[in-house]
This record gives C-alpha cells, structure tokens and sequence, in this order.
C-alpha cells in the first residue's frame, strides 16, 4: 500500500512538474519584440472615449523604441496606467503619453498627469 502510495504522489509530482515546464514554454513563446510607440497607440485608443467623457486631453509624445515583452500583459499594464491618469485628472487637464529612448538608449515610458 505505501509504494502504491508513493508511486502515484510520484506520478502526481512528475505530471505537476511537467505541466509547469509547459506553462514556461507557452510564457518564453509569448515574448516578442515590440514597438512601445504602437503599443502605446493602442492603450491611448482604448482609453480615448473616457479621456474624452472627462474632458482631459491625451497627448501623446512618442517615438518609436523597442523593447522585448509579453504584448497582452504590457499592453494591460500601459493602458490600467493611463485609465488611472485619466481617472484622477480634472477635467481640462493633459495626460502626456510619451516614449522613447533614454540618453543610454534604453526604451522609456512615461505618463504624466497633473491630478
């Protein structure tokens, strides 16, 4: 009864790690080189008709750069970042959006409210 036991918790722990090796091959394919500038695009269109129902102005600065990432989850990222800027600004306020690269050249984001 125990090496029936230990054989299934074997088997339970060896499908458990194999199922996490899976995972970690499905996370390292879903990483590409992306251009923050179109990326950003797309959060700042997400975000326009709110932007816009609040009377705050989006403005964006950016300039193409890149970086290597998981789209969806940056995309998620930049666009919760930018909602929340444009939550908590009055109305008549600018949200800048800006990218590009730093004076090292690596890739920079910002997004600057005034709330």
């Amino acid at each position: 009864m125990s090496r029936l036991r230990y054989g299934l918790a074997g088997i339970e722990q060896a499908v458990g790690i194999e199922r996490l090796f899976h995972r970690a091959e499905l996370f390292q394919l879903a990483w590409r080189e992306l251009d923050l500038a179109k990326l950003l695009e797309v959060c700042i269109n997400q975000c326009q008709a709110v932007a816009e129902e609040r009377g705050v102005t989006v403005e964006p600065q950016l300039e193409s750069v890149f970086t290597t990432a998981v789209p969806g989850q940056l995309q998620l990222l930049f666009a919760n970042l930018l909602s929340n800027a444009i939550l908590y600004s009055h109305s008549d306020d600018t949200v800048t959006v800006a990218c590009g690269p730093d004076e090292y050249g690596r890739p920079l984001v910002t997004i600057t409210d005034r709330g």
